[in-house]
């Protein structure tokens, strides 16, 4: 019968027999990567559209100036 070698630590990975899992890795199907990826764009879109509101109220502001 044949031997399981002993799993060898690398850091947060292990090591079986030649085969590194990680647990910090994630593998997507096709479709499913599709589908972060357009998340990602979506959430990249609001972020934008928010900094730019934030721009606009900013420059909208007008300064303050003594009273003479």
């Amino acid at each position: 019968m044949a031997k399981i070698p002993a799993p060898k630590q690398r850091g947060k990975c292990v090591e079986i027999d030649g085969l590194i899992v990680c647990p910090h890795v994630v593998y997507l199907t096709h479709t499913q990567r599709t589908v972060v990826h357009k998340m990602h764009r979506e959430n990249i879109g609001k972020l934008r559209k928010f900094q730019n509101t934030a721009k606009a109220k900013k420059k909208s502001q007008k300064p303050k100036g003594r009273a003479a």
